[in-house]
């Protein structure tokens, strides 16, 4: 009897931004201060994404690099069994809750007290060089869109390759890759889609993202709570406007009407030609 394919499931990814904070007392008074600027670590967004209660039946992975999501696509990993090579058409959503702006995602960085944020990329990617940058970017994804055929990963050193276009068979026919980021589809500056329009057209499948701030907040006995926010003139000062309620749970979030998702670019391939039939 043939083995039973198992139904598609998730994959939450969460961004490298160690806790830069001394003690958790420390931590705690500059989240809930108005006069002290803190940004989410990765211990945060792990509490964020065990609070949504989808978490309880999706995979679980931190990556720090292109590499390792490309590998956490092409494998899963549990304790007792280790790395396993995942089934085609088994993804069918991916969530990455990291930093980022409309042009770029971080994988990993530093934070600074009181809270300043340092991307860490490394140098723009070079031929062979691709998996080890930090962000997936216009120049990330030209590059590895030129050699693809030419790129591969592997869990260790001595674990055999799995070519880019290999990583890409786990996913399903209607998947998706979700950015919670600060920003992934909006700026100050304007509406763009630009990470979004680059990472679907080289993933193959949707690139949904916001179209506002995502902004975090913290309260006693609720825990994380997060939120759509925008910039409203008063007077002669800006100040946030919260545009949905807050919730423990991020994938509320995309119910709002700023939540918005770009399908892959077709082929410019032509299409194929009916063959005429056989005059008698």
């Amino acid at each position: 009897m043939a083995e039973k394919r198992a139904e598609p499931t998730g994959l939450i990814m969460i961004g490298t931004f160690p806790n830069p904070w001394p003690s958790a007392a420390e931590k705690y008074a500059a989240i809930i201060s108005h006069l002290r600027y803190w940004s989410p670590d990765t211990d945060d967004f792990q509490k964020v994404v065990n609070q949504c209660d989808a978490s309880k039946t999706l995979e679980f992975i931190k990556v720090e690099d292109l590499g390792s999501f490309l590998v956490s696509l092409a494998f899963s990993y549990t304790k007792d069994k280790g790395y396993k090579r995942r089934a085609d058409k088994s993804i069918s959503r991916v969530d990455l809750i990291s930093h980022g702006d409309s042009s770029r995602l971080a994988f990993r960085g530093k934070i600074d007290i009181p809270g300043k944020i340092t991307w860490l990329g490394g140098s723009p990617p070079e031929d062979g060089e691709e998996v080890k940058y930090g962000f997936l970017d216009k120049t990330a994804i030209d590059v590895i869109n030129a050699v693809r055929e030419d790129i591969s990963v592997a869990y260790s050193k001595t674990a055999k390759q799995v070519s880019f276009n290999d990583c890409l068979k786990c996913f399903t026919a209607d998947a998706k890759i979700v950015f919670y980021l600060c920003h992934s589809a909006g700026t100050g500056s304007g509406f763009r889609t630009n990470i979004l329009k680059r990472t679907a057209t080289m993933l193959g499948i949707s690139a949904c993202g916001f179209t506002n701030l995502i902004k975090y907040t913290y309260e006693q006995g609720k825990g994380y709570l997060l939120t759509l926010v925008e910039m409203v003139k008063e007077g002669k000062e800006y100040k946030e406007r919260e545009i949905v309620p807050r919730t423990r749970n991020y994938r509320d979030l995309d119910a709002s009407d700023r939540f918005m998702c770009v399908a892959p670019a077709k082929s410019q391939k032509p299409p194929a030609q009916t063959p005429k039939p056989a005059q008698k």
